[in-house]
């Protein structure tokens, strides 16, 4: 056993130095356009209240954000205040177009109502018959997407984003459009998202939480409350990072505090989160390595499971990778011979999953190594280390 997670710790680092080196590189997207990530932005050509022409081709060399609302939807109003703050903020080489589904509004007429009554100055364009919400295949309000100065989908939204999410979402369309090669994941053969009154849920909250209760499932007795806790503390993390770095944000507008945490200060919300209330959970145990021992095989199979609803066409490359990483665990511990040795070949087939997904992003830099891949290659010559330093059962 020593042998086989040594093999797979050499692997990771191979894959990190050199694979890296071969991950690919953003392109201009080619091919039929679509609006979801990796794909061309659909053609998009309205007019704005005053009847003047607006097109998306005449931001092209831009990094847009584009966003979809309605003046009766609730998440809408809820992240208005934060469009306006972007737009009176906006970095060189970007700009907003937000499309008013006129289609669905009572009249023409309660939707200008809206903006003058708030004072909202963004761009708005008109989308009067809903010819351009079919085309952008928008499913419930509000939709946000970020598209690159060549006109690549980045990111996709569905539900209400702060300044902060939409500041993050608009520097990476602005660092360039990303693979377009790749299937789509199961999320995207599934409704984007469902309105529950003032909250959306996306798609891929449900495969989340399926996934969360698979892990709560499989941990056993022992395991179920550190799984819990860290399920918890991943949800909270993810929205409270955002609601220190802008409190404004959330006084403003308190329906912002429903939505689904969203944008690039999530991932490490949610980790810091639920470490801190795992941990906390079990400051009067004993022997923690027995729980973690149950809980960590069966987390990377909840993670699996939840990174099945990515639509991204290389996101969701992790869920099926960390889902036979975390089957692979749950085999093994049961021949793990001390405590402590189960949660250390987790995290090393763990590393190895997210090591091997990660090569099917899209390079951030020459060397093409990713922080993530770095990250997951510590972790598991951590935990290597950490089985090594005991003989193996005979």
């Amino acid at each position: 056993m020593q042998r086989a997670a040594g093999a797979a710790v050499l692997l990771i680092w191979a894959a990190v130095l050199l694979g890296g080196a071969f991950r690919p590189h953003g392109s201009t997207p080619v091919g039929p356009e679509h609006p979801y990530v990796g794909h061309a932005a659909p053609a998009l050509a309205l007019a704005d209240p005053s009847g003047r022409p607006v097109s998306l081709a005449d931001l092209r060399g831009r990094a847009v954000f584009l966003n979809f609302w309605a003046s009766w939807c609730g998440p809408c109003r809820a992240e208005m205040p934060e469009i306006q703050r972007l737009a009176e903020s906006l970095p060189d080489g970007a700009a907003i177009l937000t499309v008013n589904v006129t289609a669905q509004e009572r009249s023409p007429e309660a939707a200008l109502a809206y903006l003058r009554e708030h004072g909202y100055t963004f761009p708005v364009a008109l989308d009067p018959t809903g010819a351009a919400s079919d085309r952008y295949q928008v499913a419930s309000l509000p939709t946000s997407l970020f598209i690159s100065p060549e006109g690549a989908v980045t990111a996709r939204v569905a539900g209400p984003l702060t300044l902060r999410a939409m500041q993050g979402y608009l520097s990476e369309a602005q660092a360039g459009p990303p693979r377009t090669a790749g299937l789509p994941g199961p999320g995207s053969l599934l409704p984007e998202a469902l309105s529950l009154g003032p909250a959306v849920l996306p798609t891929r909250a449900l495969f989340w939480s399926a996934g969360a209760l698979a892990a709560y499932l499989a941990a056993g007795r022992t395991g179920r409350e550190l799984v819990f806790n860290l399920a918890l503390g991943s949800l909270l993390g993810a929205k409270l990072i955002y609601v220190l770095l802008d409190p404004a944000a959330y006084l403003r507008s308190p329906g912002l505090l429903l939505g689904f945490p969203h944008g690039t200060q999530a991932l490490p919300g949610a980790l810091i989160g639920g470490l801190a209330l795992a941990f906390w959970g079990l400051r009067r145990t004993a022997d923690r390595l027995p729980a973690w021992d149950r809980a960590a095989p069966a987390l990377l199979c909840g993670a699996g499971l939840g990174m099945l609803g990515s639509p991204g066409p290389a996101d969701w490359v992790y869920g099926p990778l960390l889902l036979a990483a975390g089957v692979a665990a749950l085999a093994l511990a049961r021949a793990m011979p001390r405590a402590g040795d189960a949660t250390a070949m987790a995290l090393t087939l763990g590393g190895l999953a997210v090591v091997l997904a990660d090569l099917a992003r899209p390079a951030a830099s020459p060397a093409g190594v990713s922080a993530l891949q770095v990250a997951a290659g510590l972790a598991a010559t951590a935990a290597w280390l950490w089985r090594r330093r005991r003989p193996e059962r005979a």
